[in-house]
């Protein structure tokens, strides 16, 4: 399979520190096709995780085979699960379904794939 990444995406991960773009459009517009192949050009180098929040990864293996040789599962954060406990009053669960709430689990999901292994 050939990748052809744009430059515009290549040049906006170049940028130093951290970085996220989020890919956003109508169903079958590309989006997942687009950020698997981007995620699987940047896993060979050890970078670039995919976040995927509507499917399991043995799912996503499932429906695009040739992800499965390109993106290690370490590579692809499952959230289709919710990481919220069982039992939650409804302000809780208000607060912790917030854009910032939401964003800071992200955060630590990423900080924990970046940490190097311990010696």
């Amino acid at each position: 399979m050939k990748q052809v990444i744009p430059p515009e995406i290549t040049r906006f991960f170049e940028n130093a520190g951290n970085t996220a773009l989020l890919v956003k459009g109508d169903p079958g517009s590309g989006k997942t096709i687009f950020s698997l192949q981007y995620v699987a050009s940047q896993a060979k180098e050890g970078r670039g995780i995919y976040f995927s929040t509507r499917v399991d990864v043995n799912s996503l293996y499932g429906q695009f085979p040739w992800i499965k040789e390109n993106i290690p599962p370490e590579n692809i954060v499952d959230a289709s699960q919710s990481m919220m406990p069982k039992r939650m009053e409804v302000p809780q669960l208000i607060r912790f379904s917030s854009l910032p709430e939401f964003l800071k689990g992200l955060y630590t999901v990423i900080e924990k794939r970046n940490r190097p292994p311990p010696a």
